[in-house]
């Protein structure tokens, strides 16, 4: 039997739900699809047992000639792809766009929404691929993946199955707690960013909020509720590995995201419905793709609803029920690393029937805020025109006006935003320009005047910046 070797690329191998995908994936592939993870980044200590037991190798933050071996050895180079920077610059380099005809050939699966930036598919991603595929039908308003194959993310429920296969779940009785979980990214990139006001809002007796996850977020929620006098009605868990028990003690899983949120089919969500436990949820990225209204959770339009609806379900527990039980056999019917492990078979079959191409040139060298700007495509124009010689001073300070009010999507330091990419280029000049506007737009004069000074230490003389480093050294006084 021929072997199809797959070597599969992401940013770091973590505990998050990227991870998990491919992890999961990697798993449920056939035997004669052998693969190898690849981890741009050294992985997660945490997260490196998660591989076991299997027969997937780790390569974690090795050396480009390290990385160069393994791909050349490969027959599909299978990247789980969200806008970070190693990744930008994995795609863009010479291991896998080679100017000979021999290559390897390039599946990009976008395991995030793709509908907002700076998670967005662009045209030059497009062409850096063999095969676009993305893990939500969201992803095809965008014409470059009108397209491409939806595959969605691929949840292990296995480490399910012990809390909820053999053993049902305790009934409810009328003189316990009700509880409504959440449990992923504790920050407001990710979670709704009024989630304890709308939790303030839903009057159910004996009300709790357990709150599961990583992220940087528990503080300022631990902070409003304190404000708002019910700081007793949440549970601040942090992270856990026992989503099972978590999920167990869920009467319903209350998943509010960001409006620009980049989620996508979450693996949370999917283990939710696995569980049992009905969902209510915002129609935001890939997660109407796994909720049904009214037959597997409940889809909502505004924070009124949100809030309404919880308080029906605790008043109704037959429909609660009835969701629940719905959401547990769609699961185990239409989810899972199984059922997307069949459908990359699949198309790894497909693109191994292709011809090998040449690929597009990548181009020169690029600094890290072209390849910021580029990672954008037709977004967020006012980098271009900020970081563009020649251009208009009137227009440039609109531009920089522009820049220091994005949202938090456009600058989180780990989200594929400015500040990201900062970290990953600190000698890039514009980089550092940027990082100081938004800095200070956010109150940090201190942090932003080291941006700017270091802007203009790496080549940028211009009077914007010199405009900008007065404001931030007059408000450090």
């Amino acid at each position: 039997m021929p072997v199809t070797r797959v070597a599969h690329v992401i940013e770091r191998l973590s505990r998050g739900g990227a991870s998990r995908s491919l992890i999961g994936l990697a798993r449920a592939l056939p035997d004669d699809v052998v693969s190898t993870v690849i981890s741009l980044l050294p992985a997660e200590k945490a997260a490196i047992p998660l591989l076991s037991p299997s027969k997937v190798r780790l390569i974690s933050g090795e050396s480009q000639a390290v990385i160069e071996e393994e791909i050349s050895n490969t027959d599909i180079v299978h990247v789980h792809f969200w806008n970070t920077p190693e990744i930008y610059k994995f795609l863009r380099c010479n291991t896998i766009h080679s100017p000979e005809s021999e290559r390897t050939r390039v599946i990009v699966w976008v395991v995030v929404s793709g509908t907002t930036a700076p998670h967005t598919i662009t045209q030059e991603l497009k062409e850096l691929a063999d095969m676009l595929v993305v893990s939500c039908r969201a992803a095809r308003s965008n014409s470059l993946a009108a397209d491409s194959a939806v595959v969605f993310t691929a949840a292990e429920f296995n480490r399910l199955s012990s809390f909820f296969d053999d053993s049902p779940r305790k009934p409810r009785q009328d003189k316990d707690p009700f509880r409504m979980g959440y449990i992923g990214t504790v920050d407001p990139i990710k979670m709704h960013p009024g989630f304890i006001e709308l939790a303030a809002g839903v009057n159910i007796p004996g009300r709790i909020f357990p709150i599961f996850g990583s992220g940087n977020g528990f503080a300022d929620l631990r902070t409003r509720a304190t404000n708002l006098g019910i700081v007793d009605d949440f549970e601040f868990h942090g992270y856990s590995e026992d989503v099972g028990s978590a999920l167990r003690g869920f009467d319903l899983f209350a998943y509010p995201l960001a409006r620009n949120t980049y989620a996508s089919t979450d693996i949370v969500l999917q283990e939710a419905l696995y569980a049992g436990v009905p969902s209510v949820i915002f129609p935001v990225g890939g997660l109407v793709d796994i909720v049904e209204h009214n037959k597997t959770g409940m889809i909502v339009n505004s924070n009124d609803e949100y809030q309404r609806a919880l308080e029906y379900l605790f008043h109704n527990p037959d429909q609660r029920e009835a969701l629940g039980s719905n959401a547990r056999d769609f699961a185990r019917n239409q989810l899972g690393a199984n059922r997307s492990a069949d459908s990359f078979a699949r198309l790894y079959q497909e693109a191994l029937s292709q011809p090998k191409r040449r690929c597009p040139p990548a181009g020169g060298a690029t600094s890290g805020a072209e390849l910021f700007i580029r990672s954008l495509g037709t977004s967020h124009p006012e980098f271009q025109t900020s970081f563009a010689v020649g251009t208009d001073i009137i227009q440039r300070e609109e531009a920089d006006r522009l820049i220091a009010a994005v949202d938090r999507t456009m600058w989180a330091p780990d989200g594929g935003g400015v500040l990201h990419y900062r970290a990953a280029f600190p000698q890039d000049p514009h980089l550092r320009f940027w990082s100081g506007i938004i800095l200070e737009t956010q109150g940090r004069p201190a942090l932003a005047a080291a941006e700017f000074m270091a802007a203009k230490q790496l080549g940028i003389d211009s009077k914007q910046l010199e405009a900008w480093q007065k404001r931030s050294n007059r408000q450090c006084q």
